[in-house]
């Protein structure tokens, strides 16, 4: 399960502190402030992410969002999972 997962992965790196043993470049996802919190919501469920990195215009790392914010955020909105894609506030705003 995802939870038994995260609990082994942290057991792992707090013996090992090597980032480069559990890096993995190529499956890094990234998001830009610009993009709607909804497209977020789709890309971490269909990831399985908790946390996505939010990159600025230099595709530098500004900030992260949790799968808590924008469930919190889209709640409080009253926006749902469904809809176009694209429709709905910026990551930026939530």
């Amino acid at each position: 399960d995802e939870v038994g997962y995260s609990r082994r992965m942290m057991e792992a790196v707090a013996e090992d502190p090597s980032v480069a043993d559990y890096y993995w470049p190529d499956t890094i996802t990234c998001v830009e402030r610009a993009t709607p919190v909804r497209d977020c919501l789709r890309l971490m469920l269909g990831n399985g992410l908790l946390y996505v990195p939010v990159i600025d215009e230099s595709d530098r790392p500004v900030d992260v969002i949790s799968m808590r914010d924008v469930n919190l955020f889209m709640a409080q909105e009253g926006l749902s999972v469904e809809g176009e894609e694209g429709d709905g506030a910026e990551v930026a705003s939530a």
